[in-house]
């Protein structure tokens, strides 16, 4: 079985790695939000558009488990997901993506469709360091109702960030 890991006679196994699907939206369905214990009256709603990352860090494993290309939903297919959130009468959006500011053009797509569809919500994600002096970005973020930028700071210390191959 591609990607299964197991133990065998002591010893950790683990089969070639199962393909990672570029196309994102061809995965699952829509998620069905009301079978999930306490969530259907949940304001609150947490979401990926994106997977994957293109760097190594050596604390992280979000490119181990998802690879080190980012793999997006199609802007139809995330514009579909927000309708559905008003739909239930969300509040607040997480966008749970690794780096939700990679590719950026793509950033740019989605907080235009979040604006349109689902403006009145807040919304929070995580972000690299770069959106930070990004003036159109966090634009159209604030139009968004981004009410939150979460960027992530590992070190300021260049030789601590070298050993974990940060790479900035």
């Amino acid at each position: 079985v591609p990607g299964l890991s197991y133990w065998e006679r002591g010893e950790k196994l683990h089969n070639v790695n199962a393909p990672l699907p570029m196309n994102l939206d061809s995965l699952v369905p829509f998620p069905n939000w009301d079978i999930v214990a306490g969530w259907k009256d949940n304001p609150l709603l947490s979401i990926n558009t994106r997977r994957g990352c293109p760097f190594d860090c050596d604390f992280c494993t979000v490119w181990v488990f998802n690879g080190r290309r980012v793999r997006h939903h199609s802007p139809e297919y995330v514009e579909e997901l927000l309708k559905m959130a008003k739909k239930r009468g969300t509040k607040y959006i997480f966008f749970n993506d690794d780096i939700f500011n990679l590719p950026r053009e793509y950033a740019l797509q989605i907080c235009d469709v979040a604006a349109r569809v689902l403006p009145e919500a807040r919304k929070n994600g995580q972000f690299r360091w770069e959106t930070a002096k990004d003036d159109q970005l966090l634009t159209e973020l604030k139009r968004a109702n981004f009410e939150n930028v979460c960027i992530g700071v590992e070190s300021f210390d260049n030789e601590v960030l070298r050993a974990m191959r940060k790479k900035e």
